[in-house]
């Protein structure tokens, strides 16, 4: 899951940058990280006009969320959950304090979702003038 997220991020990153011309700031689109997925989602529709969370739909994002929490979880915290974890993403099968799965189903799921909003994403971009 790290990997999707890092991947995700740098490809974002570079997006933003290749794209800020087209941006309402382009100097804050040099900056748009995507470390963090409603973080990104606020400021890409603040600076491109495109909704990442209309492109996912609201299950695919809820999921994408939860999946960029839980590599949150592994990142810096062992992947041990604590009441941010659950407060951000309403995860009804976690118990504070004990260890976080990640399924190679969310894995799939994850790079799926990613791979269309990806694609979704440029489209929106190449389209503008």
């Amino acid at each position: 899951m790290s990997e999707c997220v890092s991947a995700f991020d740098g490809w974002g990153r570079a997006v933003c940058d290749t794209f800020a011309s087209k941006s309402a700031n382009p100097q804050q689109a040099k900056n748009v990280s995507f470390q963090n997925i409603q973080g990104a989602q606020r400021r890409v529709l603040d600076l491109f006009g495109f909704d990442l969370k209309t492109a996912f739909g609201n299950d695919d994002f809820a999921a994408i969320h939860q999946a960029f929490q839980k590599r949150h979880l592994f990142a810096h915290r062992m992947g041990v959950v604590d009441a941010r974890y659950i407060q951000s993403t309403n995860d009804p099968t976690v118990t504070e304090g004990r260890k976080v799965a990640i399924s190679t189903a969310e894995v799939d799921n994850t790079i799926r979702v990613l791979r269309g909003l990806a694609n979704a994403f440029v489209s929106h971009l190449e389209g503008q003038p």
